[in-house]
């Protein structure tokens, strides 16, 4: 299997739902075929025939994304359901593209109006996919997608807290959570009502 660089094992190995060790395995020189090509093909963004040999295409057709996954929905407390199997590529619907999209994006849909007013009820949100990055630097002081460290995925406006390495999360609607430690965080890149 050809390295596609830029994301950690463990990274992978969470993204495709195996253990890392399964990873490091598949990365040695020696390695065999696998089955789990098609889902780390899925996770990485890249067409799996290129990933299990290096030739052809790079990029996956999805990944230029004439559709985008709509892998979840955002509810009470600005928080997101996943579909229950997103690591296997499981998604709910496919979304179009947003205007301008540049890159592998995930898209989840507003359910009813704990939003308001910041966002409505069937409003798509887009953004993205690698979290490899942990909390990317152009989602600060922006409304993002944060995954909050044991705790919750959420939508919420992301600001530096109190000390390093720690986070305040913001709404329009309920008090900020501060000084939270979050496992990454990616800007809404778009939002479509």
């Amino acid at each position: 299997m050809k390295n596609a660089g830029g994301v950690t094992q463990s990274d992978l190995a969470r993204r495709v739902g195996v253990k890392q060790a399964s990873i490091w395995h598949l990365l040695q020189p020696e390695a065999q075929k696998s089955g789990l090509t098609p889902q780390i093909a899925r996770a990485l963004g890249v067409n799996p025939d290129w990933l299990a040999t290096g030739i052809g295409q790079k990029l996956a057709l999805e990944s230029m994304q004439s559709v985008v996954p709509l892998v979840g929905y955002v509810g009470a407390g600005a928080e997101i359901f996943l579909v229950d199997d997103l690591s296997k590529g499981q998604r709910i619907d496919d979304v179009p593209p947003f205007p301008g999209q540049d890159g592998p994006v995930n898209a989840v849909r507003v359910r009813g109006d704990s939003m308001l007013p910041q966002l409505e009820d069937g409003w798509t949100l887009y953004y993205a996919v690698d979290q490899s990055a942990g909390v990317m630097e152009d989602a600060v002081n922006r409304l993002s997608v944060v995954q909050v460290h044991d705790g919750p995925l959420l939508v919420k406006k992301l600001e530096p807290g109190r000390r390093k390495n720690l986070w305040r999360l913001v709404s329009h609607n309920a008090s900020p959570r501060e000084d939270v430690r979050l496992d990454w965080a990616a800007r809404v890149r778009a939002i479509v009502p």
